[in-house]
């Protein structure tokens, strides 16, 4: 058996795993790439194999970054099977015409600026019409039930608690007389999320590809979240302001609905408008209502005292352009949540751009914020903003929540893990900064004792099976090509002249003196991308 890992392999996104038994080859993942402009352009790249050589793809849930590249891989010649959850199919229709409407506006946008730099145009990665296409080959897979794919390879689909549908999957390969159990987790859900269950998990397992998101943190608890959260809203209601919440559609909007629901329950506050400002998000959320099957105790329990989190009284959903515009003259106390989460683009643009300038707005984020996004900027205290052309002072109140991730912390991933200690498996760490996966390593090694692996992008392991051993062999890139040494010494010599100049230079505060830090970390982290690109075009 072969595993080689073309995405989440030292970075977080564009989850792309190929597992080869006998003559089958399977894909596990096939996501975008999110990150680094360097990686992005991964995305444009031909797949690092032949697309109509895939016997099956199995998806564990629907985010961009493990579903992105479908329509892709469709379109160059995949013509198989792809398993998924029910759920999982549901909501990446959603998102995958939406990728491809947003590919379709970016794309004159990006080759009017590679044409004035003398680079070649990109071409589309796809259209609504792949789109079409990739959906013709989904194919629904139930949770618990082991389903034979081939003659040596079965596979059981379990709740990996992170949103509705998302699964681990559990495969079973067969080699030589002797039955082996991998399992990728996708990504592990923070435990106590609202409306879903936690991760299920089991005891037996020989290799585990397991994500590390949050290998090096610990989450906030929720108790202590919605009282933040709570006292937001009473400033609100006394000031007759308006509360902001940029968030994702998929996931943390269904999340927020829920958590405001309970405040407002527990609190017995006030019951002002929520209005939830994205046609996605609704779609989503309607997705949401339809699965009751799917929810986790909590949840039933309020549907059999006749209350639904999802339809709360104040709930209000904007479909058109006119009941967008139309919440900016709503002058009650109110709560805005639209799309998109890091501020980018979307309607929360409109929101921001008329609330921002104001004291008696708070703009409350409750998800990640990457490098360069506006969202960024506003948390680490920009003065100023441009929205629209227009530079627009920041005067209202901005607050960051913690605790509502929907990935596992450090300690909850451990103590996943730590269900199968006597199984001793191989564990091999996936999806997350390359830095995060060397100290959850180290931990994982010192309270569990298993062998941990880091793979890169490119790397490829085999195994070879019998009844007693599982043998490793581990064909890393960097190991295999010394070749580019130099290359290496000289990219990391300028990353160090650069971090050289601005600790001489720079005497900023020392929260600013992290976040240089960190883009530092980014610098090296693409150099070692660079170098590994460099890698495999070597013959």
């Amino acid at each position: 058996m072969r595993l080689t890992f073309y995405g989440a392999a030292g970075c977080v996104t564009g989850s792309n795993f190929l597992l080869e038994t006998g003559d089958k080859r399977m894909l596990i993942e096939c996501g975008m790439f999110q990150e680094t402009k360097l990686l992005r352009e991964r995305n444009y790249k031909d797949f690092p194999y032949n697309a109509f050589e895939i016997d099956a793809v199995f998806i564990t849930h629907s985010h961009i970054d493990h579903t992105g590249l479908l329509p892709k891989l469709i379109k160059e010649g995949y013509c198989a099977p792809i398993f998924l959850t029910d759920t999982t199919k549901e909501i990446t229709e959603v998102l995958l015409y939406d990728s491809a409407h947003i590919q379709e506006m970016d794309l004159e946008w990006k080759n009017k600026k590679r044409r004035r730099s003398g680079l070649p145009e990109y071409e589309l990665i796809y259209s609504a019409k792949d789109v079409d296409e990739t959906l013709k080959l989904f194919q629904g897979i139930p949770y618990n039930k082991e389903v034979e794919i081939f003659d040596n390879v079965s596979v059981v689909f379990k709740e990996s608690g992170h949103i509705m549908g998302s699964a681990y999957l559990e495969f079973f390969i067969k080699e030589n007389g002797v039955t082996k159990k991998i399992i990728f987790t996708g990504d592990l859900g923070h435990s106590g999320q609202a409306i879903i269950n936690d991760p299920e998990t089991s005891n037996k397992a020989d290799i585990i590809v397991i994500e590390s998101t949050y290998g090096n943190r610990l989450h906030k608890s929720r108790e202590k979240t919605n009282l933040e959260i709570k006292g937001i809203i009473e400033q609100v209601i006394k000031t007759n302001g308006s509360m902001i919440i940029p968030s994702f559609a998929l996931g943390r909007t269904q999340e927020m609905i829920y958590r405001l629901f309970k405040i407002f329950e527990d609190y017995d506050l006030p019951l002002i408008n929520v209005y939830v400002d994205s046609p996605m998000a609704q779609k989503i959320t309607e997705i949401y209502a339809r699965n009751k099957d799917l929810y986790d105790e909590e949840a039933k329990n309020y549907l059999s005292l006749g209350k639904n989190p999802l339809e709360m009284d104040n709930l209000r959903f904007t479909s058109t352009k006119e009941e967008s515009i139309a919440i900016n003259y709503d002058e009650t106390p109110k709560i805005i949540i639209s799309s998109s989460g890091m501020c980018e683009a979307g309607r929360i643009l409109h929101h921001l751009k008329h609330n921002i300038w104001n004291e008696n707005s708070h703009i409350l984020f409750v998800g990640y914020q990457a490098a360069e996004t506006l969202g960024r900027r506003v948390i680490e205290g920009a003065k100023e903003v441009k929205i629209f052309g227009e530079i627009i002072k920041v005067k209202a109140r901005i607050h960051t929540i913690g605790g509502l991730s929907a990935h596992a912390d450090r300690d909850e991933l451990l103590g996943w893990l730590s269900n199968y200690k006597k199984a001793n498996p191989e564990v091999f760490l996936v999806h997350g900064d390359v830095d995060v996966m060397s100290e959850f390593s180290n931990f994982i090694k010192y309270n569990l004792g298993f062998n941990v692996y880091t793979p890169r992008i490119n790397d490829v392991v085999d195994f070879s099976f019998d009844k007693k051993t599982l043998a490793i062999t581990n064909h890393n890139i960097e190991k295999e090509t010394n070749n580019i040494d130099k290359e290496y010494e000289y990219f990391l010599s300028l990353a160090n002249k650069i971090k050289e100049e601005v600790q001489k230079s720079y005497s900023g505060s020392d929260n600013k003196k992290r976040i240089v830090e960190k883009f530092l970390k980014r610098i090296n982290s693409n150099i070692d991308y660079n170098v590994r690109d460099l890698a495999s075009k070597k013959d």
